[in-house]
């Protein structure tokens, strides 16, 4: 039961969520875009401490404006009265909502101050204390009453800035949290990709490929929270949230560059080396001087977006002379990081008053970019994977080969083993026979040697021996061995037109009585006819003797390189 609750806890969670990014409904709201005036210069107090302009007395000092930002005439003024009648519309939680304010306010309303950010010392002077967004509530009856707004600010903007409307404070936190959702879920995204880069340029060859990647995506993803409304409602620390947008906002064309000069290192980039250095320097230089208190943060803003107009134009001449060298994947990646710096670039016209206020899609371009990322890197996984099934199959394919070469030379191995051994053993066996031999004393007695012997010598061949009678017309079985339970070999060999021809492969049984039919039938069963031979001074050599033998099966058919040659010695 309990696991079901839950399940139907997120389902609502994902549900509210979707209508929060998808639906966005509508908060009752009434924009305060017009009935401005401002007066220039900081109030004079009354006896009571009160400042004299909230009082209205003299309305002729004060001039119309079309939006409380930038009167004319500055000239270097940093302190300035804003004022607007409050309409007659009935709410029944009514807060006033400020989007930003540059730089510090004080705010009165029927005599009362009811809201004050930053410190204001004697002189009606402070110091920058971050850019959040506003919401105080109005008391009862505000209908038709004159609320007036303090400004200070050394900053190149005074006043307030973007939306300031009146609306129902219980809605004011969702209508924040739908302003900002996108901002977040894109943000999230791109610290995901930021960890995934991370990870890759600790197992990847291209490390510093990676750590750029990670560089831009945590980067953007910090740019993005701390830049989103939402930031309030997380940590309620507006000068902290400023430094954290400060630093990303400056370390964006840092790791852009850095990438840049992986791509284009074989062509030696200084130019975008040192665009990478110049700003690493503005981040430590600014940051550091910001914090030491030697200059306002705000005041770093605008020498960096002068400073990224000219880094952006360089890179974008640079990169669009060599745009076709590039790879696929490099070429998506840098018009996904255009699309983004040309929001950054509009986002910048905005806050510096050359265009109209409003809401710029910044985490659009962050989002281009990441899914750039993901898309290049989803396709490089997939190819990774085919040439890592092909390696896998070539592989395999290379150890069955090895390990078939490998089995065939250990067999061969064997069988030299086997062969040397068996040639030792046939060596000693002559040895004795050669040894008999010489105590013989007279031909005749060579024979029953032979015929004791020669079962050895050729083991494991199978054989027959038979001596020369009649000169040579006919020969008699003297020994058979190896053929135990075939036909009896023929007792004797006719052979009026002379023995068979020697070592001839003969078809027939070995020893048949047709000593010509066994010459005419040549062939592949692995029989052979070896003469023992003499020498004789009135003949010449005489076969005293024919020798067959048969070359088992299982020799002729291996393919070894040894052949059957070594079976005789």
């Amino acid at each position: 039961m309990q696991t079901g609750t839950l399940s139907c806890a997120r389902r609502l969670a994902l549900a509210a969520l979707a209508c929060l990014c998808f639906f966005q409904p509508a908060y009752a709201k009434t924009d305060l875009d017009s009935g401005w005036e401002y007066r220039w210069g900081d109030s004079p107090v009354n006896s009571a401490g009160l400042p004299e302009w909230v009082s209205g007395d003299d309305p002729s000092q004060w001039n119309a404006i079309g939006f409380p930002s930038n009167p004319p005439d500055r000239q270097g003024r940093d302190q300035v009265w804003y004022r607007v009648n409050l309409p007659d519309v009935p709410w029944r939680e009514p807060a006033l909502y400020i989007y930003s304010v540059d730089l510090i306010v004080q705010v009165w309303l029927d005599g009362q101050q009811i809201y004050q950010y930053g410190e204001f010392d004697e002189d009606g002077k402070g110091r920058f204390e971050g850019w959040p967004w506003h919401s105080m509530s109005l008391p009862d009856e505000f209908q038709g009453k004159d609320i007036y707004f303090r400004i200070f600010s050394n900053y190149t903007d005074i006043g307030l800035w973007g939306e300031v409307a009146i609306m129902e404070e219980s809605e004011l936190t969702l209508y924040i949290l739908q302003n900002s959702l996108k901002a977040l879920v894109i943000a999230g995204f791109c610290a995901l990709i930021a960890i995934l880069s991370v990870v890759f340029s600790l197992l990847q060859a291209r490390k510093k490929t990676f750590a750029s990647l990670a560089l831009f995506g945590i980067s953007s993803a910090i740019l993005l929270v701390a830049e989103s409304q939402a930031r309030q409602l997380i940590w309620n620390a507006p000068l902290a949230w400023d430094y954290l947008a400060a630093g990303s906002y400056f370390m964006v064309p840092v790791a852009m560059a850095l990438l840049l000069e992986q791509w284009f290192e074989d062509q030696r980039p200084w130019l975008i080396n040192l665009v990478w250095k110049v700003h690493l320097g503005y981040f430590i230089g600014a940051l550091g001087l910001a914090a030491l208190g030697v200059v306002n943060l705000s005041s770093t803003f605008p020498v960096f977006d002068a400073l990224l107009l000219a880094t952006l134009t360089t890179i974008t001449i640079l990169v669009a002379r060599r745009f076709r060298q590039l790879a696929v994947q490099q070429q998506v990646i840098l018009l996904a990081y255009g699309l983004f710096c040309t929001l950054l670039v509009l986002d910048m016209a905005v806050a510096h008053g050359y265009l109209p206020w409003w809401r710029v899609p910044v985490s659009l371009g962050a989002l281009a970019f990441s899914l750039s990322v993901v898309v290049i890197a989803l396709i490089h996984f997939a190819r990774t994977q085919e040439s890592l099934q092909e390696l896998n199959l070539s592989l395999e394919q290379q150890v069955a080969e090895r390990t078939a070469r490998a089995e065939s030379l250990a067999r061969r191995e064997q069988a030299r083993a086997r062969l040397l051994t068996f040639e030792n053993e046939k060596t000693r066996v002559l040895n004795d026979v050669i040894a008999e031999l010489q105590d013989c004393i007279s031909l005749n007695q060579t024979f029953p040697v032979l015929a004791q012997t020669l079962p050895d010598l050729c083991s494991p061949m199978k054989g027959a021996l038979y001596q020369r009678i009649e000169e040579g017309a006919a020969y008699r079985l003297l020994n058979r061995w190896g053929y135990a339970g075939e036909l009896p070999a023929p007792k004797r060999l006719e052979t009026p037109d002379g023995p068979p021809q020697n070592s001839d492969i003969l078809a027939g049984n070995p020893g048949s009585a047709d000593a010509s039919a066994l010459e005419d039938e040549q062939a592949s069963n692995g029989k052979l006819c070896l003469w023992v031979n003499i020498q004789s001074a009135t003949e010449g050599s005489v076969p005293v003797a024919l020798l067959f033998v048969e070359v088992p099966a299982e020799i002729l058919e291996n393919e070894s390189q040894f052949g059957a040659g070594p079976l005789l010695p």
